[in-house]
């Protein structure tokens, strides 16, 4: 009340009430203040995010392309963090339905997608907009599956109803591969995770066993950027959240130095060891990455 009787009508006060319901209330009843401070100053940083969100949920996609563009041109994205999303969409096979976790596996490929045409063809869905129920049920229309109703009250933890998240979308979406991000929470697929293969910076689900290796291997040496990784030439203002990212790469790396060390390639083994090191280190892992390796000895 003191805010709206000082600044009222001003950007600040529709930004600060949209932030605040954002977080503590029903996003969606916060809209019109989000729309209403966009409306004043739609060049202000601080309320991209919610609008690119505001027009993933209302289904605006010229929006979000203006907002994603405006982002992008600001030069405020993570060079490391595109870097990342960059090969995360390179994991997935075509038209891909892929979920992601957060803030940074999902706002940068998005942008890819819409400033730089990369993989269009894979359609990413957010965990947590999933939760919105009109959101949901427009993307259950789209993908041709039955809308899934979600009794919250049902559900004593988040884990129980991630997983049943997992289990209801692995079962309905049949007509496009269905990949799970590394960086999403392992209990959305922890009850089959056998049906899981890693394929790089994520995780396809198939009912039958296959090579997942030698996808691994043609994603990571045919299509992965992986030159940021070896040297970064930009002192990166996120580095300390790129570092975070790139542990996602151990997995799929590790896999490869296991694969070629079986194969007597010592040259690609040593690549792919030194790059785990390298990645280690900048993460607080070197201890434990180099005891793996030494054991392997």
């Amino acid at each position: 009340n003191k805010m709206s009787a000082a600044i009222p009508g001003t950007f600040e006060y529709n930004y600060l009430m949209n932030y605040h319901g954002s977080r503590f209330g029903n996003r969606e009843d916060y809209f019109p203040y989000l729309l209403k401070a966009y409306e004043i100053d739609p060049n202000r940083r601080e309320i991209i995010e919610d609008m690119v969100v505001y027009a993933e949920t209302k289904g605006d996609e010229q929006k979000k392309k203006d907002c994603l563009t405006n982002w992008y041109n600001g030069n405020s994205m993570s060079a490391g963090i595109l870097n990342w999303d960059y090969n995360l969409l390179q994991s997935c096979a075509p038209n891909a339905v892929l979920f992601t976790n957060g803030d940074n596996d999902t706002f940068p490929a998005w942008m890819l997608q819409e400033v730089k045409n990369v993989r269009t063809d894979i359609k990413i869905i957010n965990t947590s907009l999933f939760l919105i129920d009109d959101y949901r049920k427009a993307l259950c229309k789209e993908l041709n599956i039955p809308f899934l109703e979600i009794d919250f009250s049902k559900y004593k933890t988040d884990d129980e109803l991630n997983s049943m998240i997992g289990n209801f979308i692995v079962k309905n979406i049949k007509s496009r591969p269905v990949y799970f991000a590394e960086s999403c929470d392992q209990k959305y697929y922890k009850s089959f995770e056998d049906s899981m293969y890693l394929e790089g910076l994520a995780l396809r689900y198939s009912e039958k066993k296959y090579d997942n290796v030698a996808v691994l291997r043609n994603n990571m040496e045919q299509k992965f950027l992986l030159d940021y990784v070896k040297m970064d030439f930009r002192n990166d203002m996120a580095y300390e959240i790129v570092n975070n990212c790139n542990t996602n790469y151990i997995p799929p790396m590790v896999t490869l130095y296991n694969f070629y060390s079986e194969n007597k390639n010592k040259d690609k083994a040593d690549y792919y060891k030194n790059l785990v090191l390298n990645i280690a280190a900048k993460a607080g892992m070197q201890e434990q990455m180099t005891e793996y390796f030494k054991d392997k000895k």
